[in-house]
């Protein structure tokens, strides 16, 4: 099941935490997940898996490969932000905490706030906004290919939102 468009938009005004512009978490909704709902991805051995469940069946599968990963400390990211397993743990949460795509966009996003109040401060400018999601997605603030590649492909979907 994927959430594009409208769906994603309703969403996120509903779960987001507030104080980040709604088109930047739809941009890295789809650029996470291409809006796929209860996308799971993960790596053990350097071997990486992206599931992306269709139905109950496959849903609940991926609920149980997500717990038996954090039960094997495997480095994995959840649902539509895809919230690393580091974030999960930090916060409390569980894989199917996690998964529900409400709780997905209110935990992915208090993450990003966190992480834009530190490197912003009150406002958001273009340089903070782009070290902000490198952050994100590398967990550092400073250029690099993975990062910088990560943010142009922010940007472009802020542009298509």
């Amino acid at each position: 099941m994927r959430l594009v468009g409208d769906a994603l938009t309703q969403l996120v005004m509903a779960c987001a935490v507030p104080n980040i512009p709604a088109p930047i978490i739809e941009a890295i909704v789809l650029t996470e997940s291409s809006g796929y709902v209860y996308a799971l991805s993960g790596s053990y051995d350097y071997s990486g898996y992206y599931l992306l469940p269709k139905n109950i069946e496959e849903i609940e599968y991926a609920i149980a490969v997500g717990t038996a990963s954090l039960e094997h400390s495997v480095n994995i990211s959840v649902g539509l932000m895809q919230v690393n397993s580091w974030h999960i743990e930090r916060m409390g949460a569980s894989t199917v905490t996690t998964i529900d795509p409400c709780n997905n966009v209110m935990i992915g996003s208090a993450i990003f706030k966190e992480i834009v109040d530190r490197v912003c401060g009150e406002e958001i400018d273009d340089d903070c906004l782009d070290q902000s999601l490198r952050q994100y997605n590398t967990g550092r603030t400073g250029p690099s290919e993975a990062g910088d590649a990560y943010v142009g492909k922010v940007r472009a979907n802020i542009r298509i939102i």
